[in-house]
């Protein structure tokens, strides 16, 4: 997955026209990847935090 979005993301790159100011460098990229790969259990650790506190029959209107 993460080299079809990289080629995407060259292909882009290439077929861009001249006047839209775009650049890649390698530092820019890793840290995007480092702050995606920071960010993204966090969240997924908020959203688990939630999903436990809920009762699933509650939720779902069927308790007594």
């Amino acid at each position: 997955m993460c080299c079809l979005a990289a080629g995407a993301t060259l292909l882009l790159a290439t077929t861009l026209p001249p006047g839209i100011p775009i650049v890649f460098t390698g530092q820019a990229a890793v840290a995007a990847i480092v702050s995606l790969l920071f960010i993204g259990p966090i969240g997924g650790a908020i959203s688990i935090r939630y999903a436990a506190r809920i009762e699933p029959l509650k939720a779902l209107g069927m308790s007594s």
